[in-house]
């Protein structure tokens, strides 16, 4: 493998209690019937991605724009006491490791940039990343793979040399789609929901680098779209 790509949340930083907690509230508040299930539905993915597909049946009457600028007020608001976020030490350290192999690594994140940037640099894993994609990069977040596309591409090395360590489902589903390895990572969700991935572990210190069993078992999701065939041809000419 001559690439490593990360996500961030719940990967690398332990937000997802935080994400949880902050999408409870603001169901509460707008006196929604929520569950686990439809809860972690939320994570893993850009928020108007996901609301653009539930905010019909479970925000009737409230566009996107509206509900992610609510969601924004709930983590803002100083009386809403949501759990902290903290770096995972087994993932940075194993991070550490990759970088310290001279092989390439990127962050891609779902998240807005501005917060990937600042909980790469409160994870202290600034130093250690190559390139970085964020969620307002892209045209489309996870399980589309154009952000995962991006980072290879900005690395300059073939997705098939790629392995992307993913916690969600969706970012599982577009490594696989993007003709990546992948290790998930059941940090989020439980095992059998990231079956759809090469491998499984519940820690990256379960992991040794490189990989024992670093290829994608499944080939490439179709062609790399026509966005990224010109930037490839631009920049050999």
């Amino acid at each position: 493998m001559t690439a490593a790509l990360f996500s961030l949340d719940g990967t690398l930083i332990d937000t997802e209690t935080r994400h949880l907690a902050a999408w409870r509230v603001l169901c509460e508040r707008y006196q929604v019937f929520h569950n686990d299930g439809l809860l972690r539905g939320f994570l893993g993915r850009r928020g108007e991605d996901v609301l653009k597909e539930r905010a019909p049946r479970y925000f009737r009457g409230r566009s996107v724009e509206t509900i992610l600028s609510d969601l924004l007020d709930v983590y803002e608001d100083p009386k809403v006491k949501l759990p902290p976020v903290k770096p995972i030490p087994t993932a940075v350290a194993f991070m550490k490791r990759v970088h310290e192999s001279y092989t390439k690594t990127a962050v891609v994140s779902s998240s807005y940039t501005w917060w990937t940037w600042h909980y790469m640099e409160v994870a202290d894993v600034w130093h250690l990343t190559t390139e970085v994609v964020t969620g307002e990069q892209v045209f489309e977040g996870k399980p589309n793979p154009v952000g995962f596309l991006l980072a290879a591409e900005r690395l300059e090395v073939d997705p098939a040399d790629c392995v992307v360590f993913e916690d969600s489902v969706a970012g599982v589903k577009a490594a696989k789609k993007a003709g990546m390895a992948c290790v998930g990572v059941a940090t989020t969700h439980p095992d059998h929901l990231l079956a759809e991935a090469d491998r499984v572990v519940m820690d990256l210190s379960e992991l040794e680098w490189p990989l024992e069993h670093p290829r994608p078992r499944r080939g490439r999701w179709g062609d790399p779209p026509e966005w990224l065939v010109q930037r490839r041809g631009s920049r050999r000419r």
